[in-house]
């Protein structure tokens, strides 16, 4: 098959080369026989040239292609390779494998959605550690967050999806979770210094001791979120409904940025407006 196949391309190239240009330049097309074997030659030159630009063109989108192939199938087995290594009895493996993930979901736009999805559901099912007799998040836990926080904005992919997730203590300064889910998360004390939560559906969410200090939550969601002693100062509120959370004082909407759109608690005046 493969030596048809170069008798035949051997047949087109002699057609195009050779046969055609003396076709195109025969009498009476051009009638002197010295201007006709000029025109041939020239002609056959152009067809060389078009040509070798074709293979080399060809050639370039061959090794493109075999390029993107070769680079997908090693994102493939880094990324196999971390997932199973996520699960594995050693910490410092735990989080090498996480750092490789945030790499695949940096080089790759096509797998950064998986990354995330892999990170939150690491997240959820890790239950947090103990001391001084309260909760506190897991290190590897807290470092999976870290990530999903700092990870590329691209429109197209989704933020985390963690209800429920155990982030006592976290350190989650500057991260950026607009939009995620943490509906029903513990966070007590945890530290959201800087943190961007617009959007973010922190309904039944624990968030006792939480520093917001400069943190964004406008248009979150606080639904029976408990807010007892979190610290709002310089907390962006705009536009947020915090009446139906919980536990919320005067002195902390004091502390905080807010409008004439924010929605407070009953009993809480709004120190913006002087409305309620």
């Amino acid at each position: 098959m493969l030596a048809c196949g170069f008798v035949s391309l051997a047949g087109v190239l002699i057609l195009v080369v050779w046969i055609l240009p003396t076709a195109l330049t025969k009498h009476p097309v051009i009638p002197d026989a010295a201007d006709r074997h000029k025109a041939a030659a020239d002609a056959r030159s152009a067809l060389v040239a078009l040509l070798v630009a074709a293979g080399a063109g060809g050639t370039l989108a061959y090794t493109a292609r075999s390029y993107r192939l070769n680079r997908e199938g090693h994102i493939t087995e880094r990324y196999t390779k971390a997932v199973e290594q996520l699960g594995h009895d050693t910490l410092a493996v735990r989080l090498g494998a996480m750092y490789a993930l945030e790499r695949i979901a940096v080089d790759s736009h096509r797998d950064h959605q998986t990354v995330v999805e892999v990170l939150s559901a690491f997240i959820r099912k890790t239950a947090p550690e103990q001391a001084n007799g309260r909760p506190v998040v897991a290190p590897d836990s807290e470092a999976a967050m870290t990530i999903l926080g700092r990870l590329p904005r691209r429109h197209d992919v989704n933020r985390a999806n963690l209800p429920g997730a155990h982030l006592e203590m976290a350190d989650l300064r500057g991260a950026f979770l607009n939009g995620a889910n943490l509906a029903g998360a513990s966070m007590i004390g945890a530290k959201l210094i800087g943190a961007h939560l617009n959007g973010a559906d922190l309904s039944g969410a624990s968030l006792e001791e939480a520093d917001l200090t400069a943190a964004s939550v406008k248009w979150a969601n606080f639904s029976g979120a408990n807010m007892a002693d979190a610290d709002l100062t310089r907390t962006s509120v705009e536009g947020t409904d915090l009446s139906p959370a919980r536990s919320l004082i005067q002195t902390q909407i004091d502390a905080a940025i807010g409008d004439f759109a924010t929605r407070l608690p009953l009993g809480i005046s709004n120190p913006w407006t002087g409305g309620r």
